[in-house]
């Protein structure tokens, strides 16, 4: 299967949605009648089908890949920029208080308060998990907000990170032990899902892996179909098919369904333009110099927004901008995430992706 260049682009949307979602809470409330985050938990759930469509891919191409080689290739596009944020974040964590008390109330202030005072209140016990991105497997009940404290957004991190470590041994055993078709396939993995549903009500934990349990679900399904359905079946087929699943998504899981559905016609409006070797108007949106680019950056993006929302919430207040003008929080937080991201993704992630890929020199 070769690249798929619309799901970077599609990437690179998501990601600048959760940084509108992320600033638009930061500033006063415009309008009881828009949600608070701008629904951007949707554009998470889109990342997780993602990776998990994404690494059964990888897993599939690369069958002879040892499980060091894959796990250090995964921590190397994880853990630098993380790493980074985190030190950046703790190192900061008055400042960013401060600022939160001297910035105009909104919806998400006195909750951004608590968590920073959370974590001030038990810094090594919330640093330690934090330093592994292993926030997710410590059950809040043992440590209060455990999985969002410091760098609130890496929760989903947490859970990929999670995902990563256990990846190869379900592909081995979805793919390799259960050799049933597609359809039974389906069912087993179904299984699997309630099991990791089941685990997350017990751990209470937003970053345990089982969050992401029905979006992982997804993006294995995604995987299976495009290996062993899609290149069987007709154009008209793969269309009935399409729309038989995005009626039923929408059906099945009502208000819950908006990632999902993005996944799906997403999903579809690729494959259709494989099919009929034809660009349509959504595959264009996200294969684009402009989507790409923001594609190719977005883990940075993501992981960083938060830093640039303090910092354009700081020159606000200090310039004393009236209420009206803090809607500019919004757009200037997503600009200025994606410039910095190209930077921060030149000389941190790039570098150590290479070095990820980097065999190692043989012993004489």
């Amino acid at each position: 299967m070769k690249h798929i260049k619309e799901l970077d682009g599609l990437r690179g949307l998501m990601a600048l949605w959760v940084v509108a979602g992320h600033a638009y809470e930061a500033i006063p409330s415009i309008s009881r009648f828009i949600p608070m985050t701008l629904m951007n938990d949707f554009a998470v759930d889109v990342f997780i089908v993602l990776s998990g469509f994404v690494i059964f891919n990888y897993l599939n191409k690369n069958p002879g890949v040892s499980y060091k080689k894959y796990i250090k290739q995964r921590a190397l596009r994880l853990f630098p920029i993380y790493l980074v944020v985190t030190a950046l974040t703790i190192s900061s964590i008055y400042f960013y208080r401060d600022i939160l008390t001297d910035a105009p109330l909104s919806p998400s202030t006195e909750y951004r308060i608590y968590q920073i005072d959370v974590f001030l209140n038990d810094m090594v016990q919330h640093i330690i998990p934090h330093l592994f991105l292993l926030q997710g497997i410590i059950p809040e009940r043992i440590l209060h907000l455990s999985g969002t404290t410091i760098v609130g957004q890496a929760w989903s991190a947490s859970v990929e990170w999670q995902f990563y470590l256990i990846a190869p041994f379900l592909f081995i055993f979805f793919d390799k032990v259960i050799k049933f078709p597609t359809v039974k396939k389906t069912f087993i993995i179904i299984l699997f899902v309630i099991v990791f549903l089941i685990f997350s009500k017990l751990m209470y934990n937003k970053a345990f892996i089982g969050t992401g349990a029905g979006p992982f679900f997804v993006g294995f399904m995604s995987f299976y179909f495009l290996r062993d359905v899609y290149h069987r079946i007709s154009t008209q087929s793969l269309i009935l098919i399409s729309l038989c699943t995005i009626i039923a998504t929408i059906l099945l899981l009502k208000k819950d369904c908006v990632g999902y559905l993005i996944w799906f016609v997403v999903f579809s409006a690729v494959l259709i333009k494989n099919k009929l070797s034809k660009e349509n108007v959504i595959t264009k949106l996200f294969d684009n110099k402009i989507s790409q680019v923001i594609g190719k950056v977005s883990y940075s993006v993501y992981m960083i927004h938060m830093l640039v929302i303090y910092f354009v919430l700081y020159l606000m207040v200090s310039f004393s901008l009236p209420l009206s003008m803090y809607i500019l929080l919004v757009p200037l937080s997503m600009v200025a995430s994606v410039i910095i991201s190209i930077y921060t993704y030149k000389y941190i992630e790039y570098p150590m992706m290479q070095l990820g890929k980097r065999e190692p020199i043989a012993q004489h």
